[in-house]
């Protein structure tokens, strides 16, 4: 049983990140092994955004500058947590903020991928296919900061 958990910290300003304009807020992505054993899942080394996704389209996580990105293997032991943190970017602000919305991670396994493979690809079909997200537990609202 794995649980992601979302907390959103505070909301920044564009020009903090070297952006003009926007909604940007920053958040910590906890996911949680509530297993007995380490779980073990593929994830880029720079742009671990890509393994999560938002049941809204007006949502997503900011993306940094990134020199150098690779597939890696990211442990998360029996008990523990793995936290990244992000910036959240509101594209638009017609969000349904009253309802919220909710960030899911999407889980390759460490024996679904090999280093010859489309890792984009693994990621997108799971998407399509709603196969292998782990849905937060919780709808973030952003009305409440």
């Amino acid at each position: 049983n794995l649980h992601v958990k979302v907390e959103i910290a505070n909301k920044i300003s564009p020009s903090e990140i070297n952006e003009k304009e926007g909604e940007y807020y920053l958040i910590n992505i906890n996911i949680i092994n509530n297993t007995d054993s380490t779980v073990r899942f593929w994830a880029l080394s720079c742009w671990w955004q890509d393994n999560f996704v938002f049941n809204a389209n007006n949502v997503g996580l900011y993306y940094p500058k990134c020199s150098k990105n690779s597939e890696t293997i990211k442990e998360v032991a029996s008990g523990k947590s793995l936290t990244y943190t992000g910036i959240l970017h509101i594209h638009n602000k017609k969000i349904n903020i009253e309802k919220g919305f909710k960030l899911g991670f999407i889980f390759v396994r460490e024996n679904e991928y090999k280093l010859y493979m489309d890792f984009e690809k693994i990621l997108l079909d799971k998407k399509n296919e709603n196969k292998d997200i782990i849905w937060c537990d919780n709808p973030i609202f952003i009305d409440k900061l």
